[in-house]
């Protein structure tokens, strides 16, 4: 589509992992990213923190009709003792992996 009706060229660029994706289209490597929900978190949470008071955003432009009801969870070992979020205010350091 891209190519034939609008006349622009792409490369298309598969990432192994969110973290990569997302570094590349903050530092300006990849202009437009197909995000999933964590992405999309990591990149907006990101984006703000780098690029505070610089004029500089990403824009999210649209979401598929079929991925309005994805929901987040977040699983914790029961030896955390996390039982709420409010739990992670008084945490001074957790260690979070982010996946799909």
């Amino acid at each position: 589509y891209l190519v034939q009706d609008c006349g622009v060229p792409f490369d298309f660029v598969l990432f192994n992992s969110y973290e990569a994706l997302v570094r590349s289209l903050i530092s300006e490597h990849v202009d437009v990213a197909w995000n999933g929900p964590v992405a999309h978190v990591m990149t907006e949470e990101l984006s703000n923190h780098l690029h505070n008071g610089t004029g500089k955003r990403v824009v999210s432009l649209g979401m598929r009709d079929c991925d309005l009801d994805f929901e987040s969870l977040l699983i914790v070992r029961k030896e955390a003792g996390l039982s709420s979020l409010d739990d992670l205010k008084t945490r001074k350091n957790v260690n979070l992996l982010a996946g799909a």
